[in-house]
């Protein structure tokens, strides 16, 4: 687990009133904490963010998956350095849905996204295979 930041969202950051912890990386969430997750199991490494902490990783730190949230332009500005930094096999781009429409509308983007820009960012430089999930089935992440 490891600390994370919030995008601003209308010039404000949310949630930036943190619990005083001591040093090292968080032990439980707290309400409205934005976090970052380093999961490996058996041998398959994924990094998961909705806030962009990559600073918070090792030097050329490499997984097989990153789910980055993009539903921000403060995201989607730090997309290129993420995907340096942790040179994904696969990066699945979250929280670009429209929460504000009920799902049985399907899957729509929400109005502050951006999925061309993200998509062209991940394709320069070839920078991990692009994920568009169906919201509705399941995907499994490819043995290496």
């Amino acid at each position: 687990m490891l600390p994370a930041t919030h995008d601003r969202l209308f010039g404000k950051v949310p949630f930036d009133q943190h619990d005083v912890r001591g040093p090292g990386p968080p032990q439980r969430p707290a309400c409205g904490e934005p976090l970052a997750f380093l999961i490996e199991i058996d041998g398959q490494r994924i990094y998961i963010d909705s806030g962009g902490t990559t600073a918070q990783l090792p030097p050329d730190e490499q997984v097989d998956l990153a789910i980055l949230g993009m539903a921000l332009p403060d995201s989607r500005l730090r997309l290129p350095g993420a995907l340096e930094r942790l040179k994904p096999r696969y990066v699945l781009p979250s929280h670009q849905d429209n929460f504000f429409q009920p799902l049985d509308a399907g899957f729509q983007f929400g109005p502050l996204t951006d999925f061309s820009r993200v998509r062209r960012d991940c394709e320069r430089d070839n920078r991990g295979h692009l994920i568009l999930l169906d919201y509705f089935r399941p995907w499994t992440l490819p043995r290496k």
